[in-house]
């Protein structure tokens, strides 16, 4: 299945939001991908970041909007106001949408911590 993505409708200001449990490598690699999109020189909007982070075991208790096909962590997605919020999916999602709309040469890695593999943190039994 391949996913392609759109350019944001307000093309002023591009919002991400990255939610995710502290002790996921995943969570911590999608912040850092967004801080190296929030630096390229070569973005010609203005990029918000906005992350969320919870120890793992509340991390059932976090509603992520229209997340329900989406079960691990990180949650990321964009939009600038909560009525547009769209999913992006989780890190490997985002690295794919930093390729293809902003041109970033990123490098996807895999993790084989304790719970994270394939490019996601599972959640409690999942």
């Amino acid at each position: 299945m391949s996913t392609t993505f759109s350019q944001p409708s307000d093309m002023n200001e591009i919002c991400y939001h990255i939610e995710g449990f502290l002790n996921c490598s995943y969570f911590h690699n999608a912040t850092q991908l967004a801080e190296k999109l929030k630096n390229n020189p070569d973005l010609r909007e203005p990029l918000k970041v906005v992350v969320g982070s919870q120890q793992r075991d509340e991390w059932g208790d976090r509603l992520v909007p229209n997340a329900s096909s989406h079960s691990t962590s990180p949650f990321i997605y964009e939009g600038c106001k909560e009525s547009d919020y769209k999913l992006i999916g989780g890190y490997t999602a985002f690295v794919k949408l930093a390729r293809q709309r902003h041109g970033l040469d990123v490098q996807h890695t895999e993790n084989d911590e304790k719970g994270c593999a394939g490019g996601v943190c599972k959640l409690n039994g999942n």
